[in-house]
């Protein structure tokens, strides 16, 4: 099987965690890079949290690449309330205790990549080393608008460029009109969508609330594999009181895995090509909308839940 090359770009929190599992896991993906930005959390956290995913799934020949620490021109603003202090629910601590990881050495490795690494060389050099690439971004476009705007050339070389981000007819989660990504970093997003020779694929909270890990779905996958299902029960438990206390559900949102399930399979989302903007006021500020103008998206409208969970749950079964 012909494997999909993928650069992920994600601030990692918890669902970017669970995202970060499904694509190591899944057959189909091979994540040739894992680019961290601030967003959910701040740059040294989604980056130590990067790695200590990778130290799960024993793939610590991942490169993890430090990326922005805020948002182009705007202050960073953090989702605390959302993925705990750390990014990581609040288990960071314990996880390293239990999984043998070295704090102390991430840290030290996240001082020599603040200095050395610079996430749009990698970008570039990643795109002319392989072959159709698809660039995954699950947090700020902050990274990518950087990156297109040294290089554009090469940025046109991407197979594919899929966002978790933005809303199309649902409404916000972060604001009244704005998703979370897109509001951190309007800025960026909106020169994305603007000025991308390849289209932008929206996976927006239109579809990710449409996908909903349950403690009964949570279940079948601890008896798949009580290894990960027991880590993915520890890491959502700050999850699920989040959307209990705020939203009165009864389980959590899988934005970031759906982004990467749909890459594994394309028919778990449908949507429609649009054009769409970013709005940058202080207004709207993130609000991704329908307006005239060449189609530089295709957003997504409807998932199929049962199949998301097919995906997820082959990728953890041992």
């Amino acid at each position: 099987m012909e494997k999909i090359n993928v650069i992920l770009d994600c601030d990692t929190g918890i669902d970017d965690a669970l995202a970060i599992l499904l694509a190591l896991r899944s057959e189909k993906i091979n994540l040739v890079g894992i680019c961290a930005c601030a967003g959910n959390t701040v740059l040294k956290n989604a980056y130590i949290n990067s790695k200590r995913m990778v130290k799960l799934l024993d793939r610590e020949d991942i490169p993890v690449i430090c990326g922005s620490r805020g948002p182009l021109v705007r202050s960073l603003e953090l989702a605390d309330e959302v993925h705990g202090s750390d990014g990581f629910g609040g288990i960071g601590e314990s996880f390293d205790q239990k999984y043998g990881f070295d704090l102390a050495k991430a840290e030290a490795e996240y001082e020599k990549a603040l200095i050395e690494d610079d996430v749009v060389e990698f970008v570039k050099d990643t795109v002319e080393k392989y072959e159709d690439v698809v660039l995954v971004t699950i947090g700020p476009m902050t990274n990518l608008a950087k990156t297109l705007k040294k290089y554009p050339e090469s940025f046109a070389k991407l197979n594919r460029i899929v966002s978790m981000g933005g809303s199309y007819k649902r409404g916000g989660n972060v604001t009244e009109h704005a998703e979370f990504n897109y509001w951190v970093d309007p800025d960026a997003a909106d020169y994305v969508y603007k000025n991308s020779p390849v289209k932008v694929e929206m996976v927006g909270l239109d579809v990710t609330h449409q996908i909903l890990l349950t403690r009964e779905r949570l279940e079948t996958l601890k008896q798949l594999n009580p290894h990960l299902g027991g880590f993915i029960e520890e890491i959502t438990d700050f999850y699920f009181g989040f959307y209990m206390e705020k939203n009165g559900i009864a389980g959590c949102v899988m934005h970031d895995p759906l982004t990467f399930a749909h890459i594994i399979d394309d028919d778990i989302l449908s949507g429609e090509a649009i054009c769409i903007g970013i709005d940058t006021s202080d207004e709207k500020r993130g609000n991704s909308f329908k307006e005239d103008g060449k189609e530089n998206s295709l957003v997504f409208i409807d998932a199929d839940e049962d199949r998301f969970f097919e995906v997820l749950n082959e990728a953890i079964r041992k």
